[in-house]
């Protein structure tokens, strides 16, 4: 199943085993040098406000369904400062969304309004770049490395203009 990451965000993280919502999707961390999840982290809640915040890895969830994602049980919850790796991920802001797209060469395309993934393997599967005169497709293929503040593909000659009257569900069909 394709996943949209602004579908995600604000979703529900459940324990099957108490049953009970550990926490919701704050932001979603993408390794730098391949187009997969990292990390999810937890928005924390009103009563835990100080303190650090959490993070769940991929291996730990069993499902992502359509409006709540499974965990085994509260120990899938790690505490960031425990996450040395997600950390510096965080550190140099690779989460994706609002960053910049440009080439190898430098040319710049736009800003990522929306990723994709499948639910399964949790790899990036497309792009959704939007610039001042449309929006456009980007394959992952295409990634080279996501950066601080910026994604690097390799050839925009691959972008798929995305007809400006479709909604964006159904514009992207796999």
């Amino acid at each position: 199943m394709i996943i949209r990451y602004l579908q995600i965000k604000g979703m529900p993280v459940f324990s099957q085993n108490s049953q009970e919502n550990i926490g919701q999707i704050d932001e979603i961390v993408f390794f730098k040098s391949e187009p997969k999840i990292a990390a999810f982290v937890l928005r924390k809640p009103l009563v835990e406000y100080f303190g650090s915040k959490n993070i769940i890895h991929p291996t730990d969830i069993i499902l992502i369904a359509k409006d709540a994602i499974l965990v085994a049980d509260e120990k899938a919850k790690i505490p960031l400062p425990e996450a040395t790796r997600v950390q510096k991920l965080i550190d140099e802001h690779i989460f994706g969304l609002k960053q910049r797209v440009v080439t190898k060469s430098g040319q710049r395309l736009g800003i990522v309004e929306d990723i994709y993934f499948q639910s399964d393997t949790l790899e990036i599967s497309k792009l959704i770049v939007k610039s001042i005169f449309d929006e456009k497709i980007i394959p992952a293929s295409e990634i080279i490395e996501i950066k601080k503040h910026k994604i690097v593909i390799n050839n925009p000659e691959v972008m798929q203009k995305i007809p400006k009257l479709l909604n964006e569900k159904a514009a992207i069909v796999d």
